[in-house]
């Protein structure tokens, strides 16, 4: 907490062409510190994201932001981190995309994990995971199937897990019971 002071008034006194990520890296370690201090930690990796000219430097700036805020269980900004890399990248990656989707869902940020699965479906159609993720995510927000969400998600999923029932079978089985069970009830 006491270098609290010093790296402010470093970063008051500092020409800002001169101030770099790990700058603002040092800055977010001495602010982790404190209790209380998430808002403007999450402030500061995004200002150490605009500091630095590097795409490298500025992914790894986001990536220990999104492991500090997962160690914190502060899931969502773990996610939104984890969507800034995503936008930083050139090529996206599935596992950029899965780790996001996550994030968000076990922040119980459900739309922005929706959105995040609806891209890994648009991105990597020959995947099972933006499939499932959309599923969990509106058995959350859908439940009753109200807003006529869920049912196609597991139709979609049940489709994709059908094409190949050995090497996906765990989610052909529980998107078949999931619907056997909503076609029963209907």
């Amino acid at each position: 907490a006491g270098a609290k002071q010093y790296i402010d008034q470093y970063f008051a006194k500092a020409d800002p062409e001169e101030v770099t990520a790990m700058d603002y890296e040092t800055k977010a370690n001495i602010y982790s510190a404190i209790p209380g201090q998430e808002d403007a930690l999450f402030a500061i990796y995004q200002e150490g994201v605009k500091a630095d000219t590097v795409i490298d430097n500025k992914i790894d700036l986001l990536r220990k932001g999104a492991a500090y805020f997962k160690s914190k269980n502060m899931r969502e900004k773990e996610g939104d981190m984890l969507t800034m890399v995503i936008a930083l990248r050139p090529k996206t990656s599935i596992n950029d995309l899965f780790d996001a989707t996550r994030a968000y869902y076990f922040g119980q940020a459900y739309e922005k994990s929706v959105g995040m699965a609806d891209k890994l479906v648009e991105k990597f159609p020959t995947e099972i995971y933006g499939y499932d993720w959309r599923v969990n995510n509106y058995k959350v927000l859908d439940s009753v199937n109200a807003n006529n969400k869920l049912v196609p998600a597991m139709v979609d999923e049940f489709e994709f897990a059908a094409k190949d029932t050995a090497k996906y079978r765990k989610y052909y089985m529980n998107t078949a019971a999931l619907l056997l069970n909503y076609y029963a009830n209907e």
